[in-house]
């Protein structure tokens, strides 16, 4: 980027596109250049491959035509940030996705002063309510071993990750960050030690015949998605998945039909087609 150019906010390809984090619905292929925070860089070259990538350490300031531009961590994943615009001593900080909770995995939220948040507002509705990282590792656990009560494996080993989630633990540890030991699920693995994995995917392997050749399993969706009224639903209500009781305790009334009785009325859950619980096996 040069100091004469500009920085239009855009959908469609563009010259030079500020990505604040390498998820998909953020990193999208087809721009000319991007620019990224530092910490991303691994993340965005596995996402999109080669590209034509510029990087900012958090806090370094890059002069754009009369914009002074900054990248600040967001909490969100590696690398992700918030962005900083100031032009003529008015500041704005675009939030990109991020979270409050702190994570060992990456550098904490942090707030910025501005004269304008723009927010990422996703679950941004007052049903939402997370439980902090403790208590979900522990829910993975448990099923972990009720899975293994159950004889559907022995009992608690090793990590096994698609090939998808592999290449970015390969750039967590690159990055600095303690994981603990995983392998990629390839052809040379043990069938006795898959036996005892615990098998970890993107969503796009539910049901393929990549995910059905470690039958018998139970599989689980670990995704605060579920808690979401879908945008597209059959229109029975429903009472929510565990994920929804245990994390979205609304605070205030929200218009909407239907009803729960676990979370109460007037709040618009509604059944999807081919759903998932959390940490349940799936039929």
């Amino acid at each position: 980027m040069r100091r004469s150019d500009h920085l239009p906010i855009e959908l469609r390809p563009v010259e030079r596109a500020v990505v604040t984090h390498a998820h998909a619905d953020h990193a999208r292929p087809g721009h000319e250049r991007y620019l990224c925070a530092t910490a991303a860089a691994g993340a965005m070259r596995v996402r999109l491959g080669e590209i034509r990538l510029q990087t900012l350490d958090y806090g370094e300031p890059l002069v754009v035509g009369r914009a002074r531009l900054s990248l600040h961590p967001a909490g969100h994943v590696l690398g992700s940030a918030q962005v900083s615009i100031e032009i003529d001593g008015h500041r704005t900080v675009l939030s990109g996705d991020y979270k409050l909770q702190a994570d060992p995995t990456y550098a904490p939220f942090k707030p910025l002063r501005c004269d304008l948040f723009v927010t990422e507002s996703t679950f941004g509705l007052p049903i939402y309510r997370w439980p902090d990282s403790a208590t979900v590792i522990d829910e993975i656990r448990r099923w972990w071993h009720d899975n293994a009560a159950a004889g559907l494996a022995e009992g608690p080993g090793p990590l096994v990750c698609h090939g998808a989630v592999e290449a970015l633990n390969r750039v967590y540890r690159a990055g600095g960050v303690t994981l603990p030991p995983t392998r990629a699920a390839d052809d040379g693995i043990d069938r006795a030690a898959l036996r005892r994995a615990l098998v970890l995917a993107p969503p796009s392997a539910a049901g393929s015949p990549w995910l059905k050749r470690f039958a018998p399993y139970a599989d689980a969706f670990a995704s605060v998605s579920c808690c979401a009224p879908p945008a597209t639903a059959c229109g029975c209500p429903v009472s929510p998945s565990p994920t929804a009781s245990a994390c979205c305790r609304p605070s205030v009334p929200l218009p909407g039909s239907g009803s729960c009785p676990e979370i109460g009325s007037g709040v618009p859950f509604r059944c999807r087609r081919g759903g998932y619980s959390r940490w349940g096996a799936i039929d």
